[in-house]
């Protein structure tokens, strides 16, 4: 009967190893795929789209790079702005909200979260005429002010769920000891829920990035233009002009770089589930 219950547990472990494998093989397979065409020469894809590459031309990277720096540079401070500045906003918001009693406190809190059940498809006209009466037309404020706007209330529901969780006599020990409000919120609050400040970074930053119909319908100068509204068409255009293809898979594969970085940051925060607590500090 024992050794019935190990070789069970073991064809179970082999089932779920074989389960991962083969579902990280197919999440990873069209990855994989666009590398090996971004390092083709046009003659290679005259050979096919399966042939390996006879060479490794890592000129089209240093190439689609050099087209592309500009405007992934816009994406990328940005995002970074608008990422930082909703984070710091909806975190300070959360603290004063989870820590203190004020009037009509519920009421406030009811209005905020309500904002969450209107689609952002719906406010898209007015947020674009409020962008051209303030003459913020075709400059970085027409991408930055809306995006912090549009990040702030989910980050404060979710940033308030993690303040409310915080024990009560952390703060109450550190006023004693004769911290103000903002020290317990840099120094006690912050600390305890990093790993929710970088989950919700990389979420904001990833959206911001990749937005595509936005920064479209407000920016008309390519210098100060985002990455994705022009990543299709001029990957397009690089493979019309030059006759290869392997440019235009180059291009979309720098295009990720940035995402890579901060996914990669913030992926030991999602694996380990480490939400701290007041007892570990």
């Amino acid at each position: 009967m024992k050794d019935f219950h190990s070789l069970k547990k073991t064809a179970i472990q082999i089932a779920v190893n074989f389960f991962v494998a083969f579902f990280v093989f197919f999440t990873l397979f069209p990855l994989g795929v666009t590398i090996l065409l971004s390092l083709k020469s046009p003659t290679d894809f005259d050979r096919g789209i399966w042939s390996l590459p006879t060479g490794l031309h890592f000129v089209n990277y240093s190439y689609s790079l050099s087209l592309i720096n500009v405007n992934m540079l816009n994406s990328i401070a940005c995002g970074l702005v608008v990422t930082l500045a909703a984070i710091f906003i909806a975190s300070l918001a959360s603290f004063v909200f989870a820590r203190y009693e004020f009037p009509f406190k519920k009421i406030l809190f009811s209005l905020i979260i309500s904002l969450m059940m209107v689609p952002g498809i719906l406010t898209l006209t007015s947020s674009y005429l409020n962008v051209q009466n303030l003459g913020l037309y075709n400059t970085r404020f027409a991408v930055i002010l809306p995006g912090i706007a549009s990040n702030l209330v989910g980050s404060f529901f979710l940033f308030y769920t993690f303040m409310g969780q915080q024990p009560k006599e952390l703060f109450e020990s550190a006023q004693v000891e004769g911290a103000n409000s903002f020290q317990s919120y840099a120094q006690i609050a912050m600390p305890l829920f990093v790993p929710a400040l970088m989950i919700q970074f990389v979420g904001i930053f990833a959206g911001q990035y990749n937005d595509y119909l936005w920064p479209m319908l407000v920016i008309e100068d390519t210098k100060k233009q985002m990455l994705m509204p022009l990543l299709k068409d001029m990957a397009n255009e690089l493979s019309v002009r030059h006759s290869n293809e392997g440019i235009s898979y180059a291009m979309y594969i720098c295009s990720g770089i940035p995402l890579i970085f901060t996914t990669a940051i913030g992926l030991k925060y999602c694996i380990s589930g480490d939400i701290a607590s007041g007892m570990k500090l």
